[in-house]
């Protein structure tokens, strides 16, 4: 299967990034709600022509089960947030019970965010493993593959230190070794079923809301600053059990805490926004370059306590595969906060391809 690319349109004093299902009008980045998003793209690859509703819903909610009212509310928001009149149309005419019709000349071009740009040089002086746990080190991220061995590693000294110590032990002592094994046994099986019974607690119910922190780069690379945030928002917004707070409850909230609409949801913040908001819980996301890869995490926290109830780390190859990274790491985030295997199965759509 042929990906298709995505791209950026522009008409009026409006620009629409596809890929990071942004909207800008006359410099300002307004937001939009995802399914809205996606009937003003549906709109723009198909400018001049009257496309009827049920081509429309077809498109943008697959095989959803959903009524007219669905498309006409996603209509009304794109003709709130770009300034058009419902009697003067400037940009979007409804023809009623037949359709919409975009009316303004639209231009596109490809966004080039799959272009990459090069690669990190690789140390000549040092092995891969080696070069990569020392970027790992400084990045605060643990490479996957020395994370793997690392059981193994502990496991082997642990089995060397137990038998040196047991050389060590009297003859007439060693009947302590058994009973000191059974006893530990019997601590780690407590323990997990300890750890078990909390995570069964820690998921959240569909009643409740989450937040959206900004991403933490580490990559030094600008055009991951609000991208991924963006990409994440869109990812858990595609789950029927995940309620993300509005950026409008958002921007409220932050009002309320005497904060400017454009405050960085750094954790502090976004879990005292979470609190005010009365949400469950909110989500942080981090990315950092190992080499010419980058490792992203995900972690959702508990608003209350502080606590995480769920956390996922994924690595993507290149820069390209980054929002699908993205996608795959929220993907496994909602099925650990409680929301089934066939729901996240039947609403995950790739965000790497449009």
């Amino acid at each position: 299967m042929t990906e298709r690319k995505c791209f950026v349109f522009r008409f009026a004093d409006v620009e629409v990034r596809e890929r990071e299902f942004l909207l800008i009008k006359a410099g300002e980045r307004i937001p939009v709600e995802p399914k809205a998003f996606r009937v003003l793209l549906y709109l723009l690859r198909n400018p001049g022509r009257l496309i009827p509703k049920d081509e429309i819903v077809g498109s943008v909610w697959n095989d959803s089960a959903v009524s007219d009212n669905s498309l006409t509310r996603s209509i009304a928001q794109l003709r709130r947030v770009l300034g058009d009149d419902l009697r003067e149309p400037l940009y979007i005419l409804t023809v009623p019970t037949v359709g919409y019709r975009f009316l303004c000349e639209v231009s596109e071009e490809e966004d080039g965010f799959g272009v990459r740009v090069g690669s990190l040089r690789a140390e000549t002086d040092k092995t891969d493993e080696n070069r990569l746990h020392d970027q790992a080190t400084v990045q605060g991220v643990m490479p996957l593959s020395l994370e793997k061995r690392l059981p193994e590693a502990v496991t082997s000294a642990a089995a060397r230190t137990f038998e040196t110590n047991t050389a060590a032990i009297a003859p007439k002592k060693r009947w302590l070794i058994p009973a000191a094994l059974a006893f530990i046994a019997v601590g780690g099986l407590i323990a997990a079923g300890l750890y078990y019974l909390p995570l069964k607690s820690r998921q959240l119910t569909a009643k409740d809301t989450v937040v959206v922190a900004d991403f933490d780069n580490k990559t030094g690379e600008a055009v991951f600053d609000d991208t991924l945030k963006t990409a994440l928002t869109v990812a858990l917004n595609q789950s029927p059990f995940l309620n993300v707070l509005s950026d409008h409850k958002v921007t409220a909230t932050l009002k309320l805490m005497t904060r400017p609409a454009d405050t960085k949801l750094i954790p502090d913040v976004a879990q005292e926004l979470c609190q005010r908001a009365g949400s469950a819980a909110y989500i942080e996301g981090s990315i950092a370059s190992l080499g010419s890869e980058y490792v992203i995490g995900l972690k959702a926290v508990s608003c209350r306590t502080g606590d995480t109830l769920a956390e996922k780390q994924v690595t993507a190859n290149s820069k390209e595969h980054v929002l699908n990274a993205v996608g795959d790491a929220a993907a496994k985030l909602r099925s650990q906060l409680g929301e089934s295997l066939p729901s996240v199965e039947k609403f995950d759509m790739p965000l790497g391809t449009c």
